[in-house]
């Protein structure tokens, strides 16, 4: 088996099935529009995240919302956004009272046997004509911050990987990789975004993987020259030994 159909294999094996797909969309579907967007101070909800930018990976452990709420940005008399989890929390608890519901810092997580789903309240503001959001502050929960439309890096995302197909493929990679290896940087975000504007155009996996662990600071200069200078079947090897595991095929 050539190197490259390894990774077709692999890339394969770490996408979420079909059958996971659908549950997912079963649950978001009627957690948003039967009980989310049935609470008075909800406006809307969209979704966020690696979900809604199709580089999420298998097990589907966080699918991510933004409740938009009922209020105007920095305007006098929004609630805290503190109070707003609170409130959310306690309608998600007496709708699934069997369901582990928590805040962790700016969004509640709602826990299913299949799925998490990550809440974040959000107040939607425009500014000649683009849009933003507010959203709670993470080290100060009396306050919103702005952050930008989400949809601006998946737009990115797509117009990028039309360019290069391969690049979802392989931020999906590096996503296993840093579960693998217990990274904790760069954020799934930022790792995208780092894709986005530093890998340029490649060929084939084993370049990109190559060049990923060097833009994301994974490894040094002398142990990417080591891998550069590997065969196939070393690098091969080292994929499922070192750096993805044994979802990355041996033979």
């Amino acid at each position: 088996m050539s190197l490259q159909t390894k990774f077709d294999k692999f890339r394969q094996a770490i996408e979420p099935t079909e059958n996971e797909r659908e549950k997912v969309i079963t649950s978001h579907t009627h957690l948003r529009q039967n009980i989310l967007q049935k609470l008075t101070y909800v406006k809307n909800t969209i979704l966020t995240g690696s979900y809604k930018r199709k580089t999420i990976i298998r097990p589907m452990n966080d699918v991510d919302v933004f409740v938009v709420l009922n209020y105007q940005p920095g305007a006098y008399g929004n609630p805290t956004p503190q109070s707003v989890l609170n409130r959310l929390k306690q309608d998600l608890t007496t709708t699934y009272p069997n369901t582990t519901i928590k805040q962790d810092k700016p969004c509640v997580i709602l826990d299913f046997s299949h799925c998490k789903f990550e809440l974040t309240p959000a107040i939607e503001g425009n500014t000649w004509g683009a849009n933003y959001y507010e959203i709670p502050n993470s080290t100060n929960l009396n306050y919103w911050q702005r952050v930008d439309n989400p949809d601006i890096l998946g737009e990115q995302l797509t117009q990028a990987n039309k360019n290069n197909p391969m690049l979802i493929p392989l931020i999906k990679m590096m996503k296993r990789c840093k579960q693998q290896n217990k990274l904790t940087k760069p954020r799934s975000f930022e790792m995208e975004l780092l894709a986005i504007r530093q890998l340029g155009y490649i060929t084939n996996y084993r370049d990109g993987v190559t060049r990923l662990l060097e833009i994301y600071g994974w490894l040094g200069w002398s142990d990417l020259q080591k891998i550069r200078m590997m065969s196939e079947d070393a690098f091969g090897d080292y994929c499922r030994n070192t750096l993805f595991g044994n979802d990355f095929p041996s033979y």
